[in-house]
C-alpha cells in the first residue's frame, strides 16, 4: 500500500537560526570537519555546527572542557559515550565519533560528534504549528519505537521530555542526551522480574532531583522508591502524547496559539526533592495545595488508595500521602476531558493506561506500542518497511524482545566499567581512552559499510 511520507515544518514563533561564526574559533579535523556555526552554550561547554566532508552531512559537535573538575559529571558523560557506543537505531541519535583532546595520553576536553537534527519537540511545541492525524501519531510512534529499542537493550532513559527528542521537517525522530540513563546491566532479564522489583544492587539506583524534569517525572521517581523500572519512561512517554495532541486542532482550538499548549501536570515544586529557593538558597514555604507536582498529578488521575501505594520502598513517602491525600478526602480521576475538546475513547484510554500511578499496573510500552489507538499508524509505517519488533519479516532495526512463549525479554548492554562504584581520574581516563577506540573502529566500519553501498 502506498504511503505519503509524514512531514511537516516549524514556522512562526520559532527561534532565530544560529548565527555564523566570523571566523574559525575552533577547529577539529579539518579534513573531515567544517565547522560554520555555534548551535548552544551551556555549563558544559558549546555545541556546533559542522558538514562532514566525507558524508556531506551535517553533524553537532559537543565539546566539553575541563572534564576531570567534577568527576561526578565526569562520569555521567563517560557513561552516556559508552551506552551511545553501544546501541544502533534510527529513532535514537547515533554518535559518529568520540575525541578526546589535545590527546588520548593528556586529554583535559572531549568532543562528540553527533546526528544533527533541525529542532526538537520543546521549540515544536513553541512554534506555531500544527499536526494533522498522521503527523501526531506518526510522530508519537517513532518515539515509542526509539524508546522501545532502549529497553530492549536494557537501557533507561529517565529523563525523556520534549527538549531530548530530536526532529526533521520529514518526522525523523532521534531520542538524545543520556546523561542520566541507565544500563540495567544484567542479561536475559525478564521485564516481569523488573517490574516486581530486582534486589541487585545493579538494579538499585540512587534517586536524586535532576533525574527527569519534574512535569514529566513518575510518581514512584518523586516518592523516592527504590526498586523503579522502565515503567518511568513509560509515565514519561504519556505526558508527551498529551502534549502532542494539544497541536491537532480537533482536540485543541487554539492549537496555533503556542501558549494553549500546556504540559499536562505543570508543578511548581516537588516534595520532597526540589522545593523553590530564593537567592541565598532558602527554602520558600509555597502553597502545596495547588502547586505541589503529586497534587497536580492526582488532580487528574485521582487520589491513589493505600493499596496503590503499598509497593513504596519509603515508609516516609507512604506517610506523606497517608497524611496529606487521605482516603476520607480522595478526588476521583477528571482525566482529559477538560483539557482535550472531544477525546476520543482510543486516546482517553492509551492516556489513562499510560499515566498510572502504581507502575505495576502501569500499561507497558510493547501494549502501548499495540494499542488500537496507534492501529492505523502502525500499518503505515509497516507499508514504509518500518516493522513493530516481532512482526517484521525479519529481526533488524527493531529488535523482537518477545522469546517463543510470548515473554519480554531484556538482552541488556554491558558497561566495561562497574557503574555502581566511584572511580578516581586515572580510572576514568583509562575508559574514556578505550571508549575512543571503540569509537574509532564504529566509525571506520561504518565508513566502510556506506562505501559499499554506493558501490553496488
Amino acid at each position: 500500500m502506498a504511503t505519503k511520507n509524514v512531514q511537516f515544518e516549524v514556522t512562526g514563533s520559532k527561534p532565530p537560526a544560529p548565527k555564523p561564526m566570523k571566523k574559525q574559533l575552533w577547529s577539529l579535523n579539518p579534513d573531515r570537519y567544517d565547522i560554520d556555526t555555534v548551535i548552544g552554550t551551556g555549563s558544559y561547554g558549546q555545541v556546533y555546527g559542522a558538514q562532514d566532508k566525507f558524508t556531506g552531512k551535517k553533524v553537532a559537535i559537543k565539546r566539553s572542557k575541563d572534564v576531570f573538575g567534577e568527576l561526578t559529571d565526569c562520569k555521567r558523560m563517560l557513561r552516556e559515550i559508552a551506552i551511545l557506543n553501544r546501541i544502533e537505531h534510527k529513532n535514537v541519535v547515533h554518535l559518529h565519533e568520540l575525541y578526546l583532546l589535545p590527546n588520548p595520553a593528556n586529554f583535559t576536553e572531549i568532543a562528540l560528534v553527533l546526528e544533527q537534527c533541525q529542532f526538537d519537540l520543546k521549540k515544536l511545541f513553541k512554534s506555531t504549528e500544527q499536526l494533522n492525524e498522521a503527523e501526531s501519531r506518526t510522530l508519537f510512534y517513532r518515539i515509542c519505537c526509539g524508546v522501545n529499542y532502549l529497553h530492549s537493550q536494557g537501557v533507561w532513559h529517565r529523563d525523556l521530555k520534549p527538549a531530548n527528542i530530536l526532529l526533521n521537517t520529514d518526522c525523523t525522530v532521534k531520542v538524545c542526551d543520556f546523561g542520566l540513563a541507565r544500563a540495567v546491566g544484567q542479561d536475559n532479564m525478564s521485564l516481569q522480574m523488573l517490574e516486581q522489583g530486582a534486589q541487585d544492587a545493579h538494579v538499585k539506583r540512587d534517586l536524586t532531583a535532576h533525574v527527569v524534569t519534574r512535569w514529566y517525572r513518575a510518581p514512584e521517581l518523586i516518592l523516592l522508591h527504590e526498586n523503579y523500572t522502565e515503567a518511568i519512561d513509560v509515565w514519561s512517554l504519556g505526558c508527551i502524547l498529551f502534549e502532542v495532541m494539544l497541536m491537532e486542532k480537533r482536540y485543541c482550538e487554539k492549537a496555533d496559539i503556542p501558549k494553549k499548549r500546556v504540559p499536562l501536570f505543570p508543578g511548581a515544586c516537588c516534595y520532597p526533592l526540589s522545593p523553590r529557593k530564593d537567592k541565598n538558597d532558602n527554602p520558600i514555604e509555597v502553597d502545596r495545595k495547588h502547586v505541589d507536582q503529586l497534587r497536580v498529578i492526582f488532580e487528574h488521575t485521582g487520589t491513589p488508595s493505600k493499596a496503590d501505594y503499598e509497593f513504596l520502598s519509603n515508609p516516609d513517602a507512604k506517610h506523606y500521602l497517608k497524611k496529606h491525600f487521605p482516603s476520607e478526602t480522595a478526588k476521583k480521576p477528571i482525566w482529559f476531558y477538560h483539557r482535550l475538546n472531544g477525546i476520543e475513547p482510543k486516546l482517553h484510554d492509551l492516556l489513562s493506561r499510560l499515566l498510572v500511578f502504581n507502575p505495576q499496573k502501569r500499561m507497558s510500552l510493547m501494549d502501548c506500542m499495540h494499542h488500537d489507538f496507534l492501529a492505523k499508524t502502525v500499518r503505515e509505517e509497516e507499508a514504509r518497511g518500518n516493522f513493530l519488533p516481532g512482526r517484521g519479516p525479519h529481526r533488524g532495526e527493531d529488535v523482537d524482545m518477545m522469546d517463543m512463549n510470548g515473554n519480554c525479554i531484556v538482552e541488556s548492554i554491558k558497561l566495561p566499567f562497574p557503574d555502581h562504584l566511584e572511580m578516581n581520574e586515572p580510572e576514568l581516563r583509562q575508559y574514556y581512552v578505550q571508549e575512543e577506540s571503540i569509537s574509532r573502529v564504529r566509525d571506520q566500519n561504518n565508513r566502510r559499510t556506506r562505501s559499499v553501498n554506493m558501490h553496488r
